[in-house]
């Protein structure tokens, strides 16, 4: 053998070991130290019965929409509340009336304020 054979398997040995702390390290990283994650949001019907009871525990109704599915619909602690502009309501700022919106959320085309005050014309279907 000579000494640049001799140095070459030296220098592999020495990458792949190097290669093999690297890539253990990495693995290490990214298993949190151990810490486990909390469980997955639920999906699908689990995540629609999870939606409907919350909506019935915050004093909504859950009402079917024109598109085949389900929504929350409430009475906002300041409905019939004049405002000025959007942020003044928890819902809409009804322009018409300049009033905050008597229903979240106020489906169909209406007549509402937008954050300047001006006069927007909002669909919700």
């Amino acid at each position: 053998m000579n000494e640049k054979t001799v140095w070459s398997r030296a220098a592999i040995g020495m990458l792949a070991g190097g290669m093999l702390v690297a890539g253990l390290l990495a693995l290490a990283a990214c298993q949190g130290a151990g810490q486990r994650k909390a469980d997955p949001s639920p999906v699908g019907e689990a995540r629609m019965d999870q939606y409907h009871k919350s909506c019935l525990a915050s004093g909504g109704e859950y009402l079917p929409t024109a598109k085949q599915s389900y929504t929350c619909t409430g009475v906002p602690k300041d409905a019939g509340k004049a405002c000025s502009k959007a942020s003044d309501c928890a819902g809409d700022c009804l322009a018409r009336s300049r009033s905050c919106a008597p229903v979240v959320p106020l489906f169909g085309c209406n007549e509402v304020l937008d954050e300047s005050g001006a006069q927007v014309t909002e669909c919700l279907n």
